[in-house]
């Protein structure tokens, strides 16, 4: 379906334009005030997404993201699109989470696509040097109360 297919079928949405023949979607109430602005295409790793400009810090150019903007994103947090579309920029497709909590909704890295990994599967790839597969983990520690009163710790692997 077309962008304009799309607009057509949900009265609720609508379609901002953006550069290279992209189309950002974006919820009808937040369509007036997200048009006042020259949106544009940008290409991420998995997905491409829709950006504009703004004066930044010593009139160096910034960059704000549609859905960052959309979500009103805190420092230090992360909007992530659920279905992993960058331009679907609806509320109930975002959300707001830590680094930690984003990489869980990520897709498995298309080899094809990134001729550097050599795993299709997320985090493990091929050392070189060592002649061994190597993958992230993380120990978090939780803090338990016990029946006695006191506090205990349980460490769990992620």
């Amino acid at each position: 379906m077309t962008p304009a297919e799309i607009a057509y079928f949900f009265s609720d949405i609508r379609i901002i334009p953006l550069t290279k023949g992209y189309h950002a979607v974006v919820d009808l109430e937040n369509y007036e005030w997200l048009n006042q602005w020259k949106w544009w295409a940008i290409l991420g790793v998995n997905t491409v997404y829709a950006v504009r400009s703004v004066q930044g810090y010593r009139r160096r150019e910034a960059v704000i993201y549609m859905h960052r903007q959309i979500m009103n994103t805190p420092k230090g947090m992360l909007t992530d699109h659920r279905n992993g579309d960058g331009l679907m920029n609806l509320r109930e497709n975002l959300r707001i989470c830590t680094e930690a909590e984003n990489t869980h909704n990520m897709r498995p890295r298309d080899t094809r696509v990134h001729k550097d990994s050599s795993s299709r599967y997320k985090g493990v790839s091929w050392i070189n040097k060592d002649k061994k597969w190597s993958f992230p983990f993380a120990v978090q520690t939780v803090q338990k109360l016990n029946f006695q009163g006191g506090l205990s710790f349980e460490s769990t692997v992620l």
